[in-house]
């Protein structure tokens, strides 16, 4: 009877831990690619991205695990190799990142998922076979497998790109002495917000030179106005939608005083007084909260002022310094939390991407994120800022009345607990 009993325990093992071959895709992707990051030095830096479009997924699916192996060596084995004068490179580059993903039929998101890419000797234009796959639930399958085993997955050979990242933001919040211009108000691109009857996306704006600051509020402002109908309360066009140049040409002057382009950047406070200056100049009924001199809003303590915030279907901006030293602005539109991983979910101005970048944090001894981030590698966080409705008896009726996925899927509501935390007020 007790061995009855031992292969029952085997089998429901082996049940549990699926294998590969076993493992059913939940959701399906396009536009695959695989990218090394370049950074401002224009040097490949240590980190790569998976970019994916996700076209469609099961129905009531609200996120996606994504898993990714690459065969960088070519030997049909996913198992880590040596790198000179680096540390091992791993081919399995994404274990179960979550992704929130909603209801595909509004919409196709699209995600830049950050991985470890320390193998140098990778150059663009080399070809390697991929294999992802996208589940409900998180898998566990041996770590060293043969290529040829991930036979459900869906698999490509991809041609190694690259993308940039802070290359037109070189100078950061630092002060220049080079002569500057005045510049006209010109189109500036961005993502158009959704009108669906789901609710309003976050916009992905992509930055002028060292405007990361004012265009990662500009994301949030437009957000939030098409959210709680007050767009008429911004800078509009003569189609009455808003002027997203204008708006960020706006900020830029109550962020620093002046419009003149190429922007020096922010210092300081900066980013919390400017948004201050233009809510109350704008009479927004909004309130501003966070800033450089807010402790709950600075270092390690910015992922929980995030958390709050996202809670309470606000966005956030966060600063992170750079490796160069070098400050960088992005808008947070989602986390997710478990015991052993902290993820933000970002609108970066700078990825050169309209797609949500997916970063993660490092994790201290306490079991907290210790106020670094492991990928984008070698940064850290600054301070964050956040804005959120305080008349919201003020708003119009029509987008503020609209069903938003504010909450793509939450177990649990302490981010320490054991139970996962998946928050998302924007699938892109």
């Amino acid at each position: 009877m007790p061995y009855a009993f031992y292969f029952l325990a085997l089998i429901l093992t082996v049940v549990h831990h699926q294998s590969p071959a076993n493992e059913s895709p939940a959701a399906r992707a396009d536009h695959v690619a695989l990218c090394r990051v370049l950074v401002s030095s224009h040097r490949p830096s240590s980190d790569g991205t998976f970019d994916l479009t996700i076209v469609r997924n099961r129905q009531g699916l609200d996120a996606a695990y994504l898993n990714v192996v690459a065969d960088f060596n070519g030997d049909g084995m996913i198992k880590a190799y040596g790198v000179k004068g680096e540390v091992d490179q791993s081919e399995w580059i994404i274990r179960n990142e979550p992704l929130p993903v909603g209801d595909s039929r509004r919409l196709q998101p699209a995600f830049s998922v950050w991985f470890p890419f320390p193998d140098r000797s990778i150059v663009r234009g080399s070809q390697c076979r991929v294999a992802y796959i996208l589940t409900a639930e998180p898998i566990t399958v041996p770590s060293m497998q043969s290529l040829d085993k991930f036979t459900p997955w869906d698999s490509d050979l991809l041609t190694l790109k690259y993308t940039g990242w802070g290359m037109n933001d070189e100078l950061g919040q630092r002060l220049t002495t080079h002569e500057a211009t005045p510049s006209k108000s010109g189109p500036a691109k961005d993502t158009v917000i959704s009108s669906s009857d789901n609710g309003p996306t976050v916009p992905d704006i992509a930055q002028r030179s060292n405007e990361c600051g004012p265009t990662s509020a500009a994301n949030s402002l437009l957000w939030l106005a098409h959210r709680f109908g007050f767009q008429q309360m911004l800078t509009v066009s003569k189609e009455s939608l808003p002027d997203t140049a204008q708006l960020i040409l706006d900020l830029m002057s109550a962020m620093a005083g002046n419009t003149v382009r190429p922007f020096k950047g922010l210092t300081g406070d900066q980013m919390f007084s400017g948004i201050v200056s233009y809510v109350q100049d704008h009479r927004l009924p909004l309130g501003v909260e966070g800033g450089k001199l807010d402790p709950e809003a600075r270092g390690p303590a910015a992922f929980d002022f995030i958390n709050r915030h996202l809670s309470g279907q606000q966005p956030a901006e966060l600063l992170i310094w750079m490796p160069d030293g070098s400050g960088h602005w992005v808008t947070v539109t989602g986390l997710a939390r478990d015991q052993k991983r902290a993820i933000l979910y970002v609108h970066d101005p700078d990825d050169k991407k309209t797609a949500t970048a997916v970063w993660e944090l490092s994790i201290g001894l306490n079991g907290k994120p210790d106020g670094k981030l492991s990928l984008p590698s070698r940064c850290s966080l600054g301070w964050a800022v956040s804005e959120a409705m305080v008349r919201p008896e003020t708003s119009a009726t029509g987008a503020g009345d609209t069903q938003l996925h504010d909450i793509v899927h939450r177990s649990g509501t302490n981010p320490s607990s054991d139970q996962s935390v998946i928050l998302s007020i924007d699938i892109n």
